[in-house]
């Protein structure tokens, strides 16, 4: 969302959209949208005085119809974390109400209020605030496809008509309603009804009815017929039932199953209610609240499913199903202590076992929950089997953990005092050439004891009382025990010396032996793994190809020891004489003028007060009087900071007072705090070797971006990050349920060389294992039926939308009756044989005809005319256009349906009564098609007729009940036979009627027309060409039309014969074939396969080729089989059957179905063809998923691709854009290659990752001519051309200087100023990608000079400017000087003149403002520092006064952090005369 703020644009958080309540509705539902409100919107842009205002909320549109608001409802308007029960959307949410339309008489706007499921769009409006929220996840429901919705309009149904019929289906229903769809405005709605599991044929729908045919009862009674606990299940919903204990005793969990018994609900009018959106209770804000829910769900796979439960404070869920036609019940979750709202697996408990369903298969859940003190409410969700991934299927879910070791900043206050006389003690003096080798932890003082039995390594960056504790384990701790005041290391630093003095109590030192025989300065290794173990898995490079190596590296220069210049001297060291300690000391900063005055018994409070008092900050302090350093005893107090505070505090010092004892030293030790963790490291996923680089950094849409370019890895949904530089780091990663679904591997760590931290790792654990398991939570009531006491409730769906029932009773139901079943016993005649009648009396003997309305009696398909009707007989008349054969009677009887009992009558109507053409002239040889005419042919199933010429079986092309289009394919040898024609109608295989008349007939002549051959190639290309056949009996003049029919092998199996002459495709430009007796035409291009050749001639004669043609498209070999994923691979195919005109190939490369590429395909442009070969150039595959994050898909990313098969498809040159000729690609009719290579060649193609330069960074990304840019990134050794562009032009190549696989070095040419993006190119033209985006270089202009830089503080003065590096834009030849800018400290200074080496500019007034400068400092900074002494500021400028308050914002977002920075303002004040200021 962009905002305005005095003329001026600025950024300010998203606001989400996160819920809807309720999320399934009838139209005119009331509904809330839900998400988290932000400062600005709150604050100032819909303050109170603007709520529900058009001016703050724009337009609402669920689908693409407004959702009305109404600010004088108490729900109306937008409103913020202010109405009861908020908590439930989180801390800080907001609340958008509008009213859903629905017809009425004052609007009634077609397909208004039609079911369905919709998404919602709203947005902000009003000056700079329009602006649309952004679609959270967690907003979407699921239907049973996994598709996402935002709210589900379900239809409503009040009343059905009749509401009994006959057992044999067939009755007229009419339901009452309002949702449905209006059918006659073609929009494709779908209403599905169903009785008793049975269709009930839709005949019409308008918004408020629908009419439907019920089928026949079923024979076997449906799931639904057979009660669970004696109940059935209804139309959608949850029953619902409220306790309110408001007053009353809390409920305790062994009560609740007393709800509805013992205890009930306080008035069934308001407290009984039907939840239709989801599973969840309604009364989340109240607190002493119980509720029950009850419902039927529905089961819409067979498969495994868990149930989870969501209660606060308590619940539990009771199943019951059928299992092998038996009840089983029990209990199935049992929650007993309470879980967050939308919280499903904070404890097992809170999950089902698996339990068995079968497909449709019910069972009845009843929850129960308690809500004792607080907000609270119960959800019930299911985890459901599918076998493809979806939306809302469980994915993989791992975390990523970054930790170092962390010690806080130690401050030691040290008050010593001479232990006396009974002291051992030494001196161990160690100077070095270089001081900060003394605070080094890689070196150590090694220390050997007489006898050599004690040895100890003491590091000399640690304290002294890790000093201590080293030698102590050393001499084993029992022998010389950690005593506190009996042995202790003084430690004392200066320049290039430290000073360490090791006392002992000198019985002590005798019984153990301590004496130092030998001192010796040492290296530590402190050298930490950088791989960890799961990276030495042998791994696999995503696709194998070989390439140059880069060149080894050259050997490292050797580094001096770091030991060197170190020397160490020991020499005993005499008493200290003892000392009583007393008195007081000062604490302070250095060179404080008011140290405090602490007493020398200070206690660990009085120090942590003393602490705060100094530095601000929150310290724990332990003390302790039992401790000895050398040769002193020592009162010691060990102050530890906060962690994320490291060693951003000033120093501490400790010094005399005037009652401190002589003789006492007091002294302070700090041990740094661990160095804060940052840095980066490397994840592969699964066993590839690619890799990519994670900053600590990096946010979590960055983080989603660089997991998405590892091979085989998708954009992950999401990456949650949290942590710091003090605790560590989690990034939580949440994979691609569509394109990674089900459980995968663990992310591997490759490399942690990068991360800087004291012993860091980093660990990858898995959360969640991914499933394909769809998870709906809560359930939404379309897989939930209401649990009511009669069967027969009817299931009406429109649009994937499950209808409610608003009927007064609850229950909206139809009955199968016999009592209204109508029933035929017998028909008379039960053969009706037609000769030259018009029509034949039947009669229809039953019971029940006159019990309805009007009456409907058909044989087969036809209707038979009624003549008379009673209740037990019809007499009907059956025309002779009926289509002979053995054909059903039925007989319908309005309001009730069709009457029972099956009864056949055999009709004989067949007749033939002519033939086109009426010449009926046919060759001997060779195919021909012709048309049998008359009545009685069985146009339900044209395979049950049958026609013979001559007694030759022809065959079936296409009939109706007057005609027969058949194929005769000769046979007849005697020239000039007259044949007769037979038709017959078959039943069962067997002859049922037949008709062979003696005319009319067949004559075979042997001069008849005939295709006699084809005289072209028989082979040819998939594109095309010149088809010639020879003809006999008729010339080229004759044709009127030509056609290639696909191969039929069986001229009498109707079935494969039909499709092949109904799929025909026409043969252009017919014309006389050149020098012999034939016809040839031109064919486009065909799908490959045989085609025989179909000649039309002006008389209606139809002849068929008896060979055929066959058309072919072949790829042959495919090279080079893998290239860049940034495109620009020439790609040589070789094969058969390619066009020769390039425009007419089209090369599809198989690619990840993707949101990018929806289709799984990307074209290779065509660069050259012929018939047997051509070449084609890659397009890069940059793809990406669309998302909740990313709702249009724009945040492309390379994808590597797997090995697939090349195609080759014709299309015409017509489909000349890309659109089309993905369009032409798709279509079924449209030539398509088949791939038969040799042995060794391959057909397939790759987009490889180790074949992609990829582009990382560019250092410096600004500069001018000359300046040395360093590319790094990966697969960079074979890179020929490095290029400047802008708007995809080549402006300019950087000259390489040097090149390893990691990193280019180059020199930048002359360059206009300005922004170019960078391509790689290698020798054979393949392209870079720039995943991140950062192949970037700014051309700057350098600012050589200054002329007339001094001036009035109210400006007007000209200033030129020198220009260097990139130059400026040059004003002079374009008489444009604006593409030029020039500020001074901020302030627009307007440029008059320009050249490409000087600039112009009229300086700006400086009155009223002040020059403000800002610096970045350390975390938990609470000092301020000295900032007159700061230079090199992050931002300088200027600035309009000095009365700024940022907020919780920065001076300058992304420049300037939030917190900890400092901000320094210099001003000029004109003074008027002398005086105090």
């Amino acid at each position: 969302m962009i905002e305005g703020v005095n003329g001026a644009l600025k950024c300010v958080m998203f606001l989400g959209l996160k819920a809807l309540s309720p999320s399934a509705g009838p139209p005119g539902t009331s509904v809330l949208m839900y998400g988290d409100a932000t400062w600005s919107l709150r604050y100032r842009d819909c303050i109170e005085a603007s709520w529900g205002e058009v001016q703050c909320v724009g337009s609402i549109l669920f689908g693409d119809y407004l959702c009305g608001q109404d600010t004088s409802l108490e729900r109306g308007g937008i409103r913020f974390a202010n109405w009861e029960g908020y908590e439930r959307y989180g801390a800080n949410p907001y609340r958008v109400a509008c009213i859903l339309p629905a017809p009425d008489g004052s609007n009634a706007q077609p397909t208004l209020g039609t079911a369905g499921n919709v998404n919602v769009t709203w947005r902000l409006e009003g000056g700079m605030r329009g602006g649309l929220p952004e679609v959270l996840l967690s907003s979407y429901k699921y239907n049973v496809d996994g598709k996402p919705y935002h709210f589900q309009l379900y239809a409503e149904v009040t009343d059905i008509s009749p509401s009994v019929g006959s057992v044999a289906g067939g009755t007229l229903v009419q339901i009452s309603g309002r949702g449905f769809p209006t059918l006659e405005l073609g929009r494709d709605d779908r209403v599905n009804v169903s009785i008793s599991g049975v269709p009930c044929t839709v005949i019409n729908s308008t918004y408020d009815t629908v009419f439907c045919v019920t089928g026949p009862k079923p024979v076997t009674p449906p799931h639904e017929a057979t009660p669970i606990r004696g109940l059935y299940p209804g139309m959608r919903g949850v029953e619902y039932d409220l306790y309110d204990r408001w007053g009353e005793p809390a409920i305790q969990y062994s009560q609740l199953w007393e709800l509805n018994t013992t205890i009930q609900v306080a008035n069934p009018d308001t407290d009984k209610l039907v939840v239709t959106d989801v599973w969840e209770g309604q009364h989340y804000q109240w607190d002493q609240h119980c509720s029950r829910m009850k419902a039927f769900f529905v089961a819409p796979h067979a498969g495994s499913y868990r149930f989870y439960l969501q209660a606060d404070d308590f619940g539990q869920v009771n199943a019951t199903w059928l299992q092998d036609g038996a009840e089983v019940s029990r209990m199935i979750i049992n929650v007993t202590t309470s879980t967050y709202i939308d919280s499903y697996s904070e404890y097992a408990f809170q999950s089902s076992a698996p339990i068995q369903l079968a497909a449709n298969q019910r069972i009845l859940l009843e929850s129960a929950h308690c809500n004792n003190v607080g907000t609270g409410t119960q959800q019930l969700a299911v985890r459901m089997p599918v076998p493809e991934p979806r939306a809302n299927s469980l994915a993989e879910v791992q975390t990523i953990a970054v930790t170092a070791s962390t010690k806080p900043r130690q401050l030691l206050v040290k008050y010593l005092y001479g232990a006396g006389a009974n002291t051992t003690a030494y001196f161990i003096n160690i100077t070095s050439l270089d001081d900060s080798k003394l605070d080094s932890p890689a070196v150590g003082l090694q220390l050997t004891f007489s006898g050599g039995s004690a040895k100890v390594i003491l590091p000399l960056a640690a304290t002294s009382t890790s000093m201590d504790t080293l030698i102590e384990s050393a001499f084993g701790g029992v022998s010389m025990p950690n005593s506190g005041d009996l042995f202790g290391v003084r430690k004392i630093r200066g320049q290039g010396t430290l000073v360490l003095q090791l006392g002992i109590n000198s019985v002590l030192a005798r019984s153990v032996g301590f004496r130092i025989a030998n001192a010796r300065i040492v290296a530590i290794n402190t050298t930490a793994d950088t791989i960890s173990s799961a990276a030495s898995l042998t791994c696999t490079p995503a696709t194998p190809v070989t390439y140059v190596a880069p060149p080894p590296p050259p050997p490292p220069t050797p580094t001096p020891k770091i030991t060197n210049g170190i020397m160490v001297v020991v020499v005993p060291a005499l008493p200290v004489s003892a000392i009583v300690p007393g008195g007081d000391f000062y604490l302070g900063l250095p060179n404080s003028d008011s140290p405090l005055l602490l007493s020398y018994s200070t206690s660990a409070a009085e120090m942590q007060q003393a602490i705060y008092n100094l530095t601000q900050q929150n310290v724990s302090v332990s003390a302790s009087t039992n401790w000895r350093e050398g040769t002193y005893f020592a009162r010691v107090w060990n102050i530890t900071f906060a962690p994320d505070v490291f060693d951003n505090v000033p120093n501490i010092v400790a010094s005399h007072a005037d009652t401190t004892p002589a003789g006492v030293l007091l002294s302070t030790e700090v041990r740094p705090a661990n160095p804060p963790i940052w840095g980066s490291f490397r994840l592969a996923y699964g066993n590839y070797c690619e890799s990519v680089s994670i900053s600590l950094t990096d946010s979590g849409e960055a983080i989603r971006t660089k997991l998405g370019s590892l091979p085989g890895m998708a954009v992950p949904q999401k990456v949650e990050t949290s942590g710091s530089p003090s605790s560590g780091y989690i990034y939580r990663v949440t994979f691609d349920p569509f394109n990674n679904p089900g459980d995968q591997p663990l992310l591997r760590v490759t490399d942690i060389s990068g991360l800087n931290g004291l012993e860091p790792a980093v660990t990858v654990t898995t959360v969640m294992d991914g499933s394909t398991d769809a998870f709906y939570s809560p359930i939404p009531t379309e897989f939930l039926q209401l649990a009511v006491s009669e069967p027969g409730s009817i299931s009406l769906v429109v649009n994937g939308a499950h209808s409610a029932c608003a009927h007064p009773s609850g229950v909206c139901k139809f009955t199968y009756a016999d009592a209204a079943t109508p029933q035929v016993a017998a028909v008379s005649p039960t053969r009706i044989a037609f000769g030259d009648e018009s029509s034949l009396p039947l009669t229809v003997i039953g019971s029940g005809f006159a019990a309805g309305g009007a009456v409907n009696v058909t044989v087969g398909s036809t209707i038979c005319a009624i003549t008379s009707v009673a209740d037990t007989q019809i007499v009907c008349s059956v025309p002779n256009s009926a289509p002979a054969g053995l054909r059903a009677v039925t007989v319908n009887v309005a309001g009730l349906g069709n009457a029972i009992g099956s009864v056949n009558v055999t009709l004989t109507t067949l007749r033939v009564t002519g033939i086109t053409p009426s010449s009926a002239v046919l060759a001997s040889g060779g195919f021909s098609i012709i048309n049998v005419t008359g009545r009685g042919f069985d146009r339900a199933n044209c395979a049950n007729n049958r026609v013979l010429v001559g007694g030759v079986r022809c065959g079936i092309l296409a009939c109706s009940s007057d005609f027969a289009t058949v194929l005769y394919p000769g046979g007849s040898t005697a020239n000039g036979a007259v044949l007769t024609i037979a038709a017959q109608v078959l039943e069962g295989g067997a002859v049922l009627d037949e008709h062979s008349p003696t005319s009319p007939a067949v004559q075979v002549d042997s001069g008849a027309p005939a295709i006699t051959g084809i005289s072209s190639p028989t082979l040819m290309p998939a594109a095309g060409g010149a088809v010639t056949v020879a003809l006999a009996g008729a010339t080229a003049s004759d044709v009127v039309g030509m056609y290639l029919v696909p191969g039929i092998s069986d001229v009498t199996n109707f079935t494969a014969a039909s499709a092949a002459y109904k799929s025909r495709m026409p043969c252009s430009g017919v014309a006389a074939a050149a020098g012999a007796a034939g016809v040839a035409c031109t064919s486009g291009s065909v799908p490959i396969g045989a085609y025989h050749v179909l000649v039309v001639l002006t008389s209606g004669l139809q002849l068929l080729s008896s060979d055929t043609v066959l058309f072919d498209l072949i790829i042959t070999s495919v090279t080079p089989n893998a290239g860049s994923i940034g495109g620009g691979t020439v790609v040589n195919i070789t094969g058969y059957g390619f066009s020769p005109m390039a425009s007419e190939n089209v090369v599809l490369l198989p690619v990840p179905v993707s949101s990018t590429f929806p289709n799984g395909i990307i074209q290779c442009r065509i660069l050259q063809s012929t018939a047997s070969w051509l070449t084609c150039l890659t397009a890069p595959h940059l793809a990406a998923n669309a998302s909740a994050d990313d709702p249009f898909a724009t945040n492309v990313l390379p994808v590597a691709t797997a090995p697939k098969p090349v195609s080759v498809v014709l299309c015409s040159a017509g489909y000349n854009s890309t659109i089309l000729v993905e369009y032409c690609a798709s279509m079924a009719g449209a030539p398509r290659s088949r791939a038969d290579t040799a042995s060794g060649a391959s057909a397939s193609y790759t987009y490889s990752t180790v074949l992609t330069p990829s582009i990382d960074a560019a250092t410096p990304s600004k500069g001018s001519l000359g300046t040395s840019v360093t590319l790094s990134g990966s697969n960079l050794i074979q890179v020929q051309d490095v290029e400047f562009l802008q708007a995809g032009a080549v402006k300019g190549l950087c000259a390489i200087t040097a090149a390893t696989d990691g990193t280019i070095t180059c020199t930048v040419p002359d360059l206009a100023s300005g922004v170019y993006s960078i391509r790689l190119k290698k020798a054979n033209g393949e392209i870079s990608v720039d995943p991140y985006g950062r192949g970037t270089f700014t051309a700057m202009p350098s600012i050589l000079g200054l002329s007339g830089n001094a001036g009035s503080l109210v400006g007007g003065r000209n200033l030129t400017i020198s220009v260097g590096g990139a130059g400026a834009a040059d004003g002079i030849s374009t008489g444009n000087v604006s593409r030029n800018s020039v500020t001074i400290g901020g302030l627009t200074c307007p440029v008059v003149e320009a050249s490409r080496s000087s600039v112009t500019c009229t300086a700006p007034g400086m009155n009223g403002y002040v020059y403000a400068e800002y610096w970045n400092l350390g975390q938990s900074t609470y000092t301020l520092p000295d900032l007159t002494t700061f230079t090199n500021p992050v931002v300088a400028r200027f600035e309009k006064g000095i009365a700024i308050n940022w907020g919780t914002s920065s001076p300058l977002m992304g420049s300037i952090q939030t917190d900890f920075f400092g901000a320094r303002f210099t001003f000029y004040l004109q003074v008027w005369g002398p005086g105090r200021m």
